[in-house]
C-alpha cells in the first residue's frame, strides 16, 4: 500500500498535474477531515471499482441513535474520474490516523490525487 501525499489547494489555484499511478495493493492517506481524492479510470473501454474503506460501522449519535456506516463502493466508467470526501475521521480513518483506498483489477490503468482545503 502506498501512502499518498495530499496536496494544499490555495487561493491562487492549484495545477492538478501530480496524479500518481493507483498502486496495485491500494493506497491511503493521512485523513484529518478536509482532504478529497481524485481518482481516474484511463482504461479505454474497461469500468474499475474503488473502494474506501469505513473503520467505524455503528457510530452513536445523541439525536439519531446508532448509525451504520458502509465502505463507499463505486464503478468508474472507462475514460471517467470521479472524486471523493471529505472523509469523516471518526468513520473512515484506520488506527494510523489514515484512510485507505482499494480498486479492482491491480488498479491497471488508474491514477488518483488527493487534495485539501486549508481552513483559515
Amino acid at each position: 500500500m502506498a501512502t499518498l501525499t495530499p496536496q494544499k489547494i490555495e487561493e491562487t489555484g492549484l495545477t492538478i498535474s501530480a496524479y500518481t499511478a493507483c498502486a496495485s495493493g491500494g493506497d491511503d492517506f493521512v485523513n484529518t477531515g478536509v482532504e478529497f481524492i481524485q481518482v481516474q479510470n484511463n482504461h479505454g473501454s474497461a469500468a474499475r471499482t474503488v473502494t474506501i474503506a469505513a473503520t467505524t460501522t455503528d457510530i452513536s449519535d445523541a439525536i439519531y441513535g446508532t448509525l451504520k456506516k458502509v465502505n463507499i463502493i463505486k464503478i468508474i466508467s472507462a475514460g471517467q474520474s470521479m472524486i471523493f470526501g471529505p472523509f469523516k475521521m471518526l468513520a473512515f480513518n484506520n488506527a494510523d490516523g489514515k484512510v485507505a483506498i482499494t480498486y479492482s483489477d491491480s488498479a491497471a490503468d488508474m491514477k488518483i490525487i488527493v487534495v485539501y482545503l486549508d481552513r483559515q
